[in-house]
């Protein structure tokens, strides 16, 4: 069981804040993808492989 799911079967707390948790935590989810993915369309960051690539190079050639 994941350690999320575990700490949430464990918890004393009532089902309803436990649920009302899971919703807010999902929904800060999909928020944090949407930020992502309007910051990738509008130019302010990079796709995944492209940032890991240089940072890569930067490792090889000693700048990090």
């Amino acid at each position: 069981m994941p350690p999320k799911a575990k700490q949430i079967v464990e918890s004393e707390k009532p089902l309803t804040l436990r649920y009302d948790e899971i919703v807010d935590d999902k929904a800060e989810l999909y928020h944090l993808l949407d930020e992502g993915r309007a910051a990738a369309q509008s130019g302010r960051a990079r796709p995944y492989g492209e940032a890991f690539d240089e940072i890569e190079r930067k490792i090889i050639s000693g700048q990090l």
